[in-house]
């Protein structure tokens, strides 16, 4: 905990990773008593899920042109492979 509400767990190490309980964060750590991470933003096609991008149920991603590109697994062409 980074609260200094838990008197028995309280640390200044603002090193100490945490939970923020906030999915689209990451490198979650302990700022002067409260837990901050990092923000990020997923695909349309994705939901954040443990520090990372997940693709949602029914749509896959496909690298086009060097860029991560949302398809709905019913929009696929021949030629081009989930991942």
């Amino acid at each position: 905990k980074c609260d200094s509400a838990y008197k028995t767990t309280w640390t200044n190490n603002d090193a100490l990773p945490c939970s923020d309980g906030i999915a689209c964060t990451r490198n979650d750590h302990c700022s002067n008593g409260g837990c901050i991470g990092t923000s990020f933003t997923c695909l349309s096609c994705e939901e954040c899920y443990n520090d990372a991008c997940r693709v949602k149920p029914g749509y896959c991603t496909i690298n086009v042109g060097g860029l991560k590109t949302c398809f709905d697994h019913g929009d696929l062409r021949s030629g081009y492979q989930c991942q």
